[in-house]
């Protein structure tokens, strides 16, 4: 234990000379400092610190960093102030460290998730007891109870699904929106509203959710480019909720070119700063 609280001053003193180190191999992969920082999640400015010596790198971003540069834990903090027997404790301290990190990410998501869930029973629970005692029946609990089962059901996917969480949620969320929509129009408006208009303008959501997803997820468009026409395609929704909705011609026809120009904008701002970046190089 001694020997690697030793170690660990001399990596401390050596900071200068590791901060070089990561700026050479940083500007050898043609990466930025906010770009490094994202890979091993700190900041820009962390990046910054260590390459000008002022700080470096804790012991359990060492692994993460090197991996990251595209070398070894010895190349980056230097192999001539590393003893032998040094080596392979400081890399048991690091696989340690980050086997800990992990188990106290994993205890801090299942506490949160306890406690989220603890919040919607009582959500659920706490409407309808008080719509049953002053109602005798369950009539404005039901929506609240729907919604809160709805976002229970996403949260849950985000929580534990272990890859591609985020889409799955998205997915979950649009195709949940139907039955929700279904009991407001139960217990506010009208079944025939259902059927009439909401179950029209889920599904045209739903359609525009899936492009989207496929656009982002499926395409190697540039970024504006995606936006812009996501812009457009968000008449697939504005239409026929205004025509649903009552809405007279004129107001169509100014939220339809209104999206077109807004879309075609952001497209054009892609376009020249693309072409900017291209003339640069």
């Amino acid at each position: 234990m001694l020997g690697l609280l030793h170690r660990r001053e001399v990596y401390i003193m050596n900071s200068k000379e590791i901060g070089l180190r990561i700026l050479t191999a940083r500007k050898k992969l043609g990466y930025t400092q906010k770009y490094l920082g994202e890979l091993i999640n700190v900041s820009d400015k962390a990046v910054s610190k260590w390459e000008r010596g002022v700080g470096c790198p804790d012991i359990s971003l060492l692994l993460p960093l090197s991996e990251a540069l595209q070398m070894s834990v010895d190349e980056l903090i230097g192999g001539s102030i590393v003893e032998k027997n040094e080596k392979k404790r400081i890399q048991n301290l690091i696989n340690y460290t980050r086997i800990k990190a992990v188990e106290n990410k994993e205890k801090i998501i299942k506490i949160s998730y306890i406690i989220i869930c603890i919040a919607m029973i009582l959500g659920v629970f706490i409407p309808c007891l008080c719509d049953f005692y002053l109602n005798y029946s369950f009539t404005w609990s039901m929506i609240s109870s729907t919604a809160i089962v709805y976002a229970w059901i996403i949260v849950t996917i985000l929580f534990y699904s272990k890859k591609n969480n985020i889409i799955k949620a998205i997915i979950a969320a649009s195709i949940g929106v139907i039955p929700l929509l279904y009991v407001i129009a139960e217990k506010i408006y009208t079944v025939q509203w259902f059927y009439q208009e909401a179950l029209f303008i889920g599904i045209f959501t739903n359609v525009y959710i899936f492009i989207i997803l496929w656009i982002w997820v499926k395409t190697q468009w540039y970024i504006w480019y995606k936006i812009g026409i996501c812009i457009y395609l968000s008449m697939i929704i504005n239409i026929p909720t205004n025509l649903f909705s009552d809405m007279n011609l004129i107001s169509i026809i100014i939220s339809t070119v209104s999206n077109i120009i807004i879309g075609t904008s952001v497209i054009m701002f892609g376009y020249n700063k693309r072409r900017k970046i291209t003339n640069n190089e």
